[in-house]
């Protein structure tokens, strides 16, 4: 479900961009890590705003009480990160990292009335961007093994992780 999330996330993100920005580029946003898994870049010559997953939390300020049985749903936060990763023209890494700072003020929850294509299990996506001092930037560069590139980084409330009972397969919600 997480695929699903990322997806519908850089569909209309990159809609959003090619409006506003123009089309300079074919593809301007990607669903990728900044490193692989030997430590070379995952990325060459790219001009693109990367979407990566760098941190899924547990939601624990949600009390699921009201649920009965064995089966409540792990209340979950994403942290997606936003890196302008422009090789050709660094100046379009302010503009388009701006760009995706106005598209999430402007849409700061994604439900199926804004985002008819969200997937059914979700209800809706809250994005909050998550506050980074210099020594935690540091961190999440140097953990991920990349170079430090311009980037936002969001938090994604809540997505609710259920087991279904009988079936074993696990779906991911929105809360309300």
């Amino acid at each position: 479900m997480f695929e699903n999330i990322l997806i519908t996330i850089s569909n209309h993100l990159e809609t959003y961009l090619k409006n506003r920005l123009g089309a300079n580029y074919e593809n301007p946003v990607l669903i990728n890590r900044l490193v692989n898994q030997d430590g070379s870049s995952a990325l060459t010559n790219v001009n693109a705003v990367v979407i990566s997953l760098v941190n899924i939390q547990q939601e624990n300020s949600v009390s699921s009480s009201g649920i009965q049985g064995g089966n409540r749903p792990v209340q979950l936060n994403i942290y997606v990160l936003f890196s302008a990763c422009f090789t050709t023209k660094y100046l379009d890494s302010f503009n388009y990292l701006s760009a995706v700072l106005s598209f999430f003020q402007a849409n700061p929850i994604l439900n199926h009335t804004n985002c008819p294509d969200l997937d059914a299990d979700i209800n809706k996506l809250t994005f909050e961007i998550e506050n980074l001092d210099t020594a935690a930037v540091s961190q999440l560069w140097g953990a991920m093994g990349a170079k430090h590139i311009p980037f936002v980084l969001y938090k994604i409330r809540m997505v609710a992780l259920n087991e279904m009972t009988g079936g074993g397969t696990s779906t991911f919600t929105s809360l309300k």
